[in-house]
């Protein structure tokens, strides 16, 4: 799950957190479980949130989710 959900990053979520995804044109993702709940994280990543596209982890929400919990 968590290596799925870290493929889905790497493809999805790099050009705008950054290769190390310590941020860039988004914000970095380390520590962002500490920042926001994981429902709001999945609605995040279903919906979008500021400039952040709706849907970048379609279908895989939870292992992204699960991923982004070893950044902290």
């Amino acid at each position: 799950m968590i290596a799925e959900g870290e493929a889905v990053v790497q493809q999805s979520c790099v050009s705008c957190h950054g290769e190390n995804l310590e941020g860039g044109m988004g914000p970095s993702l380390h520590g962002i479980t500490e920042k926001y709940t994981r429902e709001e994280l999945y609605d995040i990543l279903v919906n979008g949130i500021g400039s952040m596209p709706a849907g970048t982890a379609r279908g895989h929400e939870e292992e992204v989710i699960a991923y982004l919990m070893t950044l902290d």
